[in-house]
Order: C-alpha cells, then sequence, then structure tokens
C-alpha cells in the first residue's frame, strides 16, 4: 500500500512533464509564427534596398596562407530583380582597382551573368538562363543564384547560409531542436536532415542562431558546424553588427566571420563591411536585362539555341570571348553553309 503513492506521484509527474513539453511547444510555436511574420515584412522592405560590400578574407592551412583578398562589390534589388556588380573573388591581392569585374543578374525573365572585358569598357556575357528554364529545375529543393545573392546581401540578418529563415523554418530539411526566449533573446538552435537538404546548399548538420525578437528577429550571432573536404567538421561563427535604423529596420553594418576545422588544420577569418547606398529612385526593371551592360538582347535568342554559343557560356573564364564574336562566327557558318546549298542546285542542274 504504500507503494502507491509513489506510483500515483510518478504518474503525476509523468503527466506534468508532459502537459510543459506541450506547453514549451506551443510556446516555440507562437514565438516562430511570430518571428515569420517579422522576417516576410523585413524581407519585404529589404528588396528595394542598395548595399555597397567590402570583404577582407585569409585563409590558413597547416599555418600557412593559402587564400587572401580584398573585394568590393554593389548590389542593387527591386522588388523583382537583384543584381551583383563585384570584383573577381577568385583573383587574390588587395588592390580592387586592379581587377576585373563580374556581374550576376536575375530578372524575372531571365538570368545572366558577365564579365568585364580587358579594357574594362564593356561586359562579356558568360552564362544566362530563361527563367522557365529556371523554375523547371530549380524547385523548392534548390539553391538559387537569386538566393545567394539575397543570402550574402539584403537577406543576411535573416538567413542561415543560401537560405531565408523564412523559408527555412518551413523547409523539409528543417529539424527545429530549440526555439525559446530567455532574458529578451531567442535561440534558435535546428539540424539539418541530409537527405532532404536543397541542391547546393553546404553540407551543414547543424546550427544554433541568437536572434533579437525588439529589432525584427534578425541575427546577432551564429554558430555553424558544416562538413569539409576532409571527411571533418568545420566550425563557421559569425557576429552581426547593425547600425541606425532605415523606416523602422535594421541596417547591416559589419559581420565577422571565423572558421576552423576540427583537426585545427585549416583556418580563416573574414570581415564584411556593409554600406547603406540610398536610392534617389527605386531601380527600374530595365536596369537589369543585357541592353543595361550594352549586351543585345538578341543574344538570349542565340543562347536558347543548342550551338557552340550555348557551350562557350558554361565553359567561359574570365578571358570569354565577347558574344558578338559568336555572333559572327555563327552568322559565317549560316552564309557558307547557303553558299554550298547554291553550289550544290547548280551542280545537279548542270548533270
Amino acid at each position: 500500500m504504500r507503494a502507491l503513492p509513489c506510483v500515483i506521484t510518478l504518474l503525476f509527474m509523468s503527466q506534468v512533464y508532459v502537459f510543459n513539453e506541450k506547453i514549451a511547444a506551443q510556446n516555440s510555436q507562437s514565438l516562430i509564427e511570430t518571428a515569420k511574420k517579422s522576417w516576410a515584412l523585413y524581407a519585404s522592405a529589404a528588396r528595394l534596398w542598395s548595399y555597397k560590400i567590402r570583404s577582407e578574407y585569409t585563409s590558413h592551412e597547416n599555418g600557412k596562407i593559402v587564400y587572401s583578398s580584398v573585394n568590393i562589390g554593389t548590389v542593387r534589388s527591386n522588388d523583382r530583380c537583384i543584381l551583383l556588380e563585384q570584383t573577381d573573388p577568385s583573383v587574390q591581392g588587395s588592390d580592387v582597382f586592379k581587377k576585373p569585374k563580374e556581374v550576376r543578374v536575375f530578372n524575372p525573365e531571365y538570368m545572366f551573368s558577365a564579365k568585364q572585358v580587358h579594357d574594362k569598357n564593356g561586359w562579356a556575357l558568360t552564362s544566362i538562363s530563361e527563367y522557365s528554364e529556371i523554375l523547371q529545375r530549380e524547385s523548392n529543393n534548390w539553391i538559387t543564384v537569386k538566393d545567394q545573392i539575397e543570402s550574402e546581401s539584403i537577406f543576411a540578418p535573416i538567413s542561415m547560409d543560401s537560405m531565408n529563415l523564412l523559408r527555412l523554418v518551413d523547409h523539409p530539411c528543417c529539424k527545429i531542436s530549440q526555439f525559446n526566449m530567455t532574458k529578451g533573446i531567442v535561440e534558435f538552435s535546428l539540424e539539418i536532415i541530409g537527405d532532404k537538404r536543397p541542391a547546393r546548399m553546404r553540407s551543414i548538420e547543424r546550427c544554433t542562431l541568437t536572434l533579437d525578437p525588439k529589432n525584427w528577429w534578425v541575427i546577432t550571432n551564429a554558430t555553424i558546424e558544416a562538413r569539409n573536404g576532409k571527411d571533418g567538421i568545420s566550425t563557421i561563427k559569425r557576429v552581426f553588427t547593425y547600425e541606425k535604423n532605415f523606416d523602422g529596420y535594421p541596417l547591416l553594418k559589419e559581420i565577422k566571420e571565423s572558421i576552423i576545422s576540427d583537426d585545427k588544420s585549416y583556418n580563416s577569418e573574414g570581415i564584411y563591411k556593409f554600406e547603406f547606398l540610398a536610392q534617389a529612385k527605386i531601380p527600374t526593371d530595365s536596369d537589369f536585362t543585357l541592353k543595361a551592360f550594352n549586351i543585345p538582347e538578341a543574344a538570349r535568342k542565340i543562347a536558347s539555341q543548342e550551338s557552340p554559343f550555348v557551350n562557350q557560356l558554361s565553359e567561359s573564364k574570365s578571358n570569354s570571348t565577347p558574344w558578338y564574336r559568336w555572333v559572327i562566327i555563327i552568322s559565317a557558318v549560316f552564309v557558307l553553309t547557303g553558299f554550298l546549298l547554291l553550289l550544290a542546285s547548280k551542280f545537279r542542274k548542270a548533270t
């Protein structure tokens, strides 16, 4: 009989534990829904912003510098389009004025990239894709170029790697383990389910984000664990700094990043400085077209055909052949073909 009160107590305690777990889950879900509303409003505002970004990055392997570079870039966007124009990050060095520039542009009809020609007076087209093709292959389970540009610039305060948090929390790859508020800040921990990870997403295992619910739920600190090329784990840490608000929204000022592998053989340090660019007017869609970079729209039609031009686009390097040379080459092929057909016709008539 003495054991009965203990059994009743244990049953009561277990029910209390289950009740508390349910309450915690409800509270977490309520916090997530509140955060999602803030992220949606922030994203809507940020799509109209422009930033100038300066990055300084150095990587070490086994104590030796293997990469060191300073780069500058500009991000411009409107509600439908975005572009990133930057110095080529594959070129090492700190003299940004000697580096060639590249640009990645996304608009509602197509996406393209181009590199500055050697005399820096024009642009050579390096790739182009119609938006309909992008939709076919880059569904919800893809990280698109647009995602990458946004998450590295205007959406950086509300993004983890290449996905904005609004999309991430509802994605099948995301398993939320913690979303709790303590002393006015929110600790958000999650795991990435490997077989549901979007294509082009880094091999991230888990991460913990610190969010500021008083400031549109932006990220203030991030710790990310990702698999590296040595079958180990690298830990990425980021610290976000903000400055004065713009229309009530926090503006990103700086991100400090450090990466270290679990075997300590690799480490890197980077700092990204953001300068908000006030725009007299929002860019129009025409500012995000081939024509805006003095590349004729006719290049779209040529690139849409299965021709050597398409292969050249996908394989082009910094010294890529300008688009107009390929127009000349293809035109010459058509003229030569027509000439040969004409000779063949005359030969048949003569016989």
